[in-house]
C-alpha cells in the first residue's frame, strides 16, 4: 500500500488538531474573564470599606429664611438756599431750617431725635460762553437735618406730607426714610443655627437614599446674609442689605460636611 492509500487525507488530522486547539484557548479566555471578576469584585469591597473607614463626607448647603420688622428709621431732610449775597443765602437757610424744624415739633418730633450734618458752602460764578469767570454770581448753601428714631409709622406719614412746606417757598430735599433693625447680629446668630439645621437634614436625605447615614459635622462655612424686601428675589455675591422698607426677609446660607457611616 502506498503512501497515499495509507493516509488519503493527511490534512485531517491537523484540521482536527487546530479545532482542538481553538477551543482549549477559548476555556482558557473564559477562565481568565472569570477570575477578573472575581479580582475586581474583592477590589471593590475592599474599596467601598476603606471608603467608611477614612471617613468619607457628604457636602451640601443648608438654608434658612425669616421674616423680620424693622425698628428704627433714619430720614433726611436738605435744605437748599441759593442768593446773591453770602449773607442772605446763609440767613434763608437758617429761616427754612428753623421752620421745617417748627414743622416738625408741631407734628411730633422731638428735638431729642434731630442731628444736624455741618452745613456745605460753594461760590457760583457767572459763565460766559461755557467758559467759567471770576466774576461772582452767588452762594449756593446746603444743609441736612436727621431724625433717627423708633417711631416709624409717624416718620413714614411725615415723609409723605412734607412736600407741603415746599407751597411756603421752603427750598429742600426730602430722602425717603431708611429702615432698620438696630439687633440684625441677633437674628444673623439665629439664622446661622437654622441653616445648619436645613444642611443636616439634606445630608441625612441623601446618605439614607444610598442606605447609609452620618455620624457627625465636618465642618460648617458661613455664607453671605442677604437682607431684602419681602417676596424679593435680588440677591448679589456681597450680600443685600434693605434699608427701604420696613418688614424685611433675611435669608442665610451655610456650606457643610457631615461624615457618613
Amino acid at each position: 500500500m502506498d503512501e497515499n492509500t495509507q493516509n488519503p487525507n493527511p490534512l485531517n488530522f491537523n484540521k482536527s488538531n487546530k479545532v482542538k486547539i481553538e477551543n482549549n484557548s477559548n476555556s482558557g479566555g473564559a477562565f481568565l474573564l472569570m477570575v477578573g471578576i472575581i479580582v475586581a469584585a474583592i477590589i471593590l469591597s475592599y474599596g467601598m470599606k476603606n471608603i467608611k473607614e477614612k471617613g468619607e463626607s457628604i457636602t451640601v448647603k443648608g438654608y434658612a429664611e425669616m421674616t423680620i420688622k424693622s425698628d428704627l428709621a433714619v430720614w433726611r431732610i436738605t435744605i437748599n438756599s441759593r442768593k446773591t449775597a453770602l449773607s442772605e443765602s446763609y440767613n434763608n437757610l437758617v429761616s427754612s431750617k428753623g421752620k421745617i424744624r417748627e414743622y416738625l415739633a408741631q407734628n411730633g418730633i422731638s428735638d431729642k431725635v434731630i442731628t444736624e450734618s455741618s452745613l456745605s458752602s460753594y461760590t457760583i460764578y457767572d459763565n460766559i460762553n461755557g467758559a467759567e469767570t471770576s466774576n461772582v454770581k452767588g452762594y449756593n448753601m446746603s444743609q441736612s437735618i436727621i431724625i433717627t428714631t423708633n417711631d416709624i409709622q409717624k416718620v413714614t406719614q411725615l415723609s409723605l406730607k412734607i412736600n407741603e412746606l415746599l407751597s411756603a417757598g421752603i427750598e429742600f430735599n426730602s430722602n425717603p426714610p431708611e429702615y432698620y433693625v438696630s439687633d440684625i447680629g441677633k437674628y444673623k446668630m439665629q439664622m446661622l443655627g437654622e441653616a445648619l439645621k436645613d444642611a443636616q437634614k439634606r445630608a441625612e436625605v441623601i446618605a439614607k437614599s444610598v442606605e447609609n447615614s452620618i455620624s457627625g459635622i465636618k465642618y460648617a462655612k458661613q455664607g453671605i446674609f442677604q437682607i431684602t424686601p419681602l417676596n424679593s428675589t435680588e440677591i448679589s455675591d456681597w450680600g443685600v442689605n434693605d434699608v427701604s422698607s420696613i418688614e424685611k426677609s433675611i435669608k442665610s446660607v451655610v456650606d457643610a460636611a457631615f461624615y457618613i457611616k
